[in-house]
């Protein structure tokens, strides 16, 4: 029997301490040159890295981010957001109840006004469609010009809106609760100003909070705790774990503030927190509210949140690529986890949609904030 002898190349092989991926990206390119960039395959091969860290750690998605992606994060963590600047409740198979209207968002400037009910965009009416195929629709309509029918004291109008950058509201406040939408940069001072005009029992709404800064999570919970309370733990990748304590504020009147109000209250609502939370709430925001429950007693009604513990970071690699890393796990204060899990509520309270028996919309009835209002009563 003869066998044909096949001529294959042979590569010297790298030594241990040469650049290997240096050395993969040479030798790809001599058969590649023309379909290779350069920059994209140092991306690709550092991303699988991460995705084998990840797979380790079980945490949040680390990833290799260029110099503008990186700066879109960084505006992202600063509370910094690109869109229509509204939020919308939805009125499934009829249209997108606008809630609230981020002042000097283009929703706002194009004449959108809260309350105003969306019954199509770009022609495409909302009748019939489920409430995810509603949401799709909004986002694809994520682009430079959207036609928004919108219906108003039963009239009809359309409004030509243009996405825009807008600065998020980190604290709005209503007549019966407080808004944390976000733990961006002056969350804190502008939690202490809430406060300061709160009368009676606690209502925190973090629903939709997908986090932010940790230290401005920890200061806010600063606030309830008082100082010197382990609010939480960092458990690095080594194994070791580091607790995060809360802040002195003696010298702040906020502490006192909050004190009077727990003292205003009788009987069993004294001193009561009531946390909305939902499968939006994510992050530093379960750090915050977790840090309530264990300290202050906070009740949590609503929805599990949604399970993400990794604190990110940037870690610079090169000129043009950034390491986003997601390899520290946040933990409660007795160093339990909750992620992938998320927290559940004490009182569990799914949002229930209304709509009247003609067929016209109403205001959606928040019953989670209606919950946390007779929890205080």
């Amino acid at each position: 029997m003869m066998f044909a002898l096949i001529a294959l190349p042979i590569f010297a092989l790298a030594a241990p301490d040469q650049n290997i991926v240096g050395d993969a990206e040479q030798f790809l390119s001599q058969f590649h040159h023309e379909d290779v960039d350069s920059l994209e395959l140092q991306q690709a091969a550092v991303q699988g890295m991460l995705n084998h860290i990840d797979q380790k750690t079980g945490l949040g998605k680390s990833e290799v981010l260029t110099k503008q992606e990186m700066e879109y994060f960084v505006r992202h963590k600063s509370g910094i957001r690109n869109g229509y600047g509204l939020s919308v409740r939805i009125q499934e198979g009829q249209g997108l109840w606008v809630d609230k209207l981020v002042p000097g968002g283009s929703a706002e400037r194009s004449g959108l006004k809260e309350d105003d009910v969306i019954v199509a965009i770009n022609k495409h009416p909302f009748t019939g469609l489920s409430a995810e195929e509603m949401m799709q629709l909004l986002h694809q309509s994520d682009q430079e010009m959207t036609i928004f029918a919108v219906k108003r004291n039963n009239s009809l109008f359309h409004y030509e809106i243009q996405t825009s950058s807008y600065q998020i509201e980190n604290v709005t406040t209503t007549n019966q609760m407080i808004v944390i939408n976000y733990f961006g940069l002056g969350t804190f001072d502008q939690l202490k100003k809430a406060l300061e005009r709160q009368q009676g029992g606690i209502i925190l709404d973090l629903r939709d909070n997908s986090g932010g800064l940790l230290q401005e999570a920890s200061l806010a919970a600063s606030i309830f705790t008082g100082p010197d309370m382990i609010l939480g733990h960092r458990l690095l990748p080594d194994g070791t774990s580091s607790p995060i304590m809360s802040v002195d504020l003696s010298s702040d009147s906020l502490r006192q503030v909050y004190n009077d109000n727990s003292n205003s209250l009788e009987g069993d609502s004294a001193g009561s927190i009531v946390c909305l939370v939902n499968q939006g709430t994510a992050g530093v925001a379960e750090f915050f509210v977790s840090a309530l429950k264990h300290h202050n007693g906070a009740i949590l009604v609503g929805r599990a949140t949604r399970g993400q513990a990794a604190e990110e970071y940037i870690h610079p690699l090169t000129e043009q690529l950034f390491l986003k890393m997601a390899d520290i796990e946040l933990l409660n204060p007795v160093q339990q986890s909750w992620n992938s899990k998320g927290l559940k509520p004490q009182v569990v309270v799914y949002p229930v949609e209304q709509v009247s028996l003609e067929g016209a919309l109403e205001a959606p009835v928040d019953i989670q904030l209606q919950m946390a209002i007779q929890l205080q009563q």
